[in-house]
């Protein structure tokens, strides 16, 4: 089957200018080093999907706290 690409991660441009992040793997790093750098605003099937943001914070060694992530409703 054909890959299904359709979530992406973005950062306002203050943020990027201030941590620079540009890969996964630069943010899993400055979620380490500083937990509160890293907030999340996510569509609720994102939140729960095994292969979504769980799977993305196994992948990467990230453990968000709840309160930085933010769940959006479906379509907005």
């Amino acid at each position: 089957s054909e890959l299904n690409n359709t979530y992406a991660l973005a950062m306002n441009r203050d943020n990027f200018g201030k941590y620079g992040t540009r890969t996964l793997s630069e943010v899993a790093a400055l979620a380490k080093s500083d937990p509160a750098a890293v907030t999340l605003c996510v569509e609720g099937e994102f939140a729960n999907r095994a292969d979504g943001l769980p799977g993305l914070e196994k992948a990467y060694g990230m453990n968000l706290a709840a309160g930085s992530v933010t769940q959006m409703d479906t379509g907005i």
